[in-house]
């Protein structure tokens, strides 16, 4: 389970991957389920029972995290190139 949450929840900045189509995203987070059967589950078990069971979050929870925790920190910061921009 730790070397699951340190390799594959670490998905650096992705904040910042609005650049990426909907079916990218889509296959990262067929990836992600594909890779909780590595915890021994049938290829028919419900996504929502296995992740239930190992107390994990789900892939768009992931991403809606990342996102508000990304905005709740650029709030924060005191720039004045961003004070200029009009950023906050």
């Amino acid at each position: 389970m730790k070397l699951f949450r340190s390799f594959v929840l670490c998905f650096y900045d992705i904040a910042l991957w609005n650049n990426f189509q909907q079916a990218s995203l889509k296959k990262l987070a067929s990836g992600y389920v594909k890779n909780l059967r590595l915890f021994g589950f049938s290829k028919y078990s419900s996504v929502t029972a296995m992740l239930m069971q190992l107390r994990l979050p789900s892939f768009d929870t992931v991403l809606h995290n990342a996102k508000v925790s990304f905005c709740a920190r650029l709030k924060c910061v005191k720039n004045g190139l961003f004070d200029a921009l009009g950023l906050h």
